[in-house]
């Protein structure tokens, strides 16, 4: 995207950009107690806003990291951290996507059964029996999840965009695991403990280095630059001792599925001519994780935090933080058949099982307890519209029909999504998941920009 493609689309929406903006930052700043030093922190925030009108590609990479780090500069101490100032310049962007481009969605559907969902999680808020924290997490899926999802659906629109989407993905990625290697060497090594980068917590760090390496594969088959494809199979070994050195157990075996996964995809769809290139990307890959790990000494590996921790799920005590999920689980489980067809409320498994908790880490069981068969019925017409297009996908075009581009786009765009929704049965909540929200717009909308 060059400046003069830029610049026009710059000086169309300036005005009512930067009126929307104030707004927002004003917003924000009642929001929260905000020390001086924290308007830098919010003018970090309107450039974030720019970035996304001018390349909105790259803008909804930074604004979908954004909101799960709380060590990023001047905004620290910033409650949640980055998403109570950028929540409403999303929703800034949000009103007028909807004003000036709802025309240009390419899937009404999904959005429609998102907005279904969120009609679900606000009436859930109204019988909570934890309204405040109820309150958070609509604010949180309405004003931050949801943007995410629209400008997904209405900015990413054709290959360009989603070669620009995972460009700017591997690109911040790749320097998170830059930050997070360098921060586990200084700290005393890496076989020391769990690195992670800005405060993030290691499993949504390993969780985002497969991710950035899957972007890597993509772009490794879509870029014609020379040079490009070693500089991509470095990146990906750095990735992997990124992930690994996470201490993320989800972390390792996705890395293992999404690849198997991505491999079997670019198979499936690819025509005889083509395999042998996807195959060739594939083994070298595989051999850069065989030779990262024999080239590092085994001390440093099998006497470390990550590996002591891997082995953990062969034995009996499969370590604390995989007991106390079992323990969450069942109490959600427990939650929801004492109340199965509209569940406890938004928020509720806080109040009812423990405040510090919060969530059962498990996105079904979440809303299950939260939202019953109600909540559970709406949140599976949004995965069904995903998958359906998954099924499109796959169906739609003849293999011969499709150039090595489009076949590694939609085994990235499908893996990512399934591996988003594998790690939201390991961890987290409805806001750390939206992961599943944005690739699952980012599918529905794939068969479109084919086209």
């Amino acid at each position: 995207m060059s400046f003069k493609t830029v610049a026009p689309r710059l000086k169309e929406r300036m005005l009512p950009f930067f009126g929307m903006s104030l707004l927002g930052v004003m917003l924000a700043a009642l929001s929260v107690s905000i020390p001086a030093i924290q308007i830098i922190g919010l003018l970090v925030v309107v450039l974030l806003a720019l970035v996304i009108f001018a390349l909105p590609e790259l803008g909804l990479v930074i604004t979908s990291l954004g909101g799960r780090f709380n060590r990023v500069p001047f905004l620290e101490t910033i409650d949640g951290p980055v998403y109570v100032a950028a929540l409403s310049l999303s929703l800034t962007v949000f009103v007028m996507i909807m004003r000036r481009r709802f025309h240009a969605l390419l899937s009404r559907a999904y959005l429609f059964a998102c907005l279904l969902f969120l009609a679900v999680l606000a009436a859930g808020v109204m019988y909570s029996v934890s309204p405040s924290y109820g309150t958070t997490k609509l604010i949180e899926f309405a004003f931050y999840t949801l943007p995410l999802l629209v400008l997904a659906l209405s900015m990413v629109t054709s290959r360009q965009h989603y070669v620009n989407f995972f460009l700017g993905l591997a690109v911040i990625t790749f320097g998170l695991a830059l930050l997070g290697i360098a921060g586990g060497v200084l700290s005393g090594g890496l076989a020391n403990g769990r690195i992670s980068a800005l405060g993030g917590g290691p499993n949504v760090f390993g969780r985002f280095m497969v991710i950035g390496a899957l972007s890597t594969l993509f772009l490794i088959n879509c870029i014609k630059v020379r040079g490009f494809a070693v500089c991509g199979y470095i990146a990906f070994a750095i990735y992997a001792i990124a992930a690994f050195y996470s201490g993320s157990r989800q972390a390792f075996i996705g890395f293992i599925l999404a690849l198997v996964m991505y491999g079997l995809l670019i198979w499936l769809k690819s025509s005889n001519k083509k395999r042998s290139r996807f195959l060739l990307t594939l083994g070298i890959v595989g051999a850069l994780l065989v030779s990262i790990f024999t080239v590092i000494p085994v001390e440093k590996i099998t006497g470390g935090t990550a590996w002591i921790r891997l082995t953990l799920l062969f034995q009996e005590d499969k370590g604390t933080s995989v007991d106390a999920r079992f323990v969450f689980a069942e109490a959600a489980w427990y939650l929801f058949q004492q109340r199965w067809f509209t569940g406890w409320g938004t928020g509720s498994f806080a109040r009812m099982y423990s405040e510090e908790i919060r969530y059962p880490h498990n996105i079904f069981l979440e809303v299950m307890c939260e939202l019953g068969a109600i909540g559970l019925a709406a949140f599976l017409i949004v995965l069904a519209v995903a998958a359906f297009a998954t099924v499109r996908l796959m169906i739609s075009k003849k293999k011969s029909e499709l150039s090595g581009m489009d076949v590694s786009l939609i085994a990235t765009v499908i893996t990512c999504f399934f591996f988003s929704l594998y790690a939201a049965q390991i961890s987290g909540d409805l806001y750390d998941n939206r992961w599943v929200w944005l690739f699952g717009a980012l599918l529905a909308g794939l068969p479109h920009a084919l086209k």
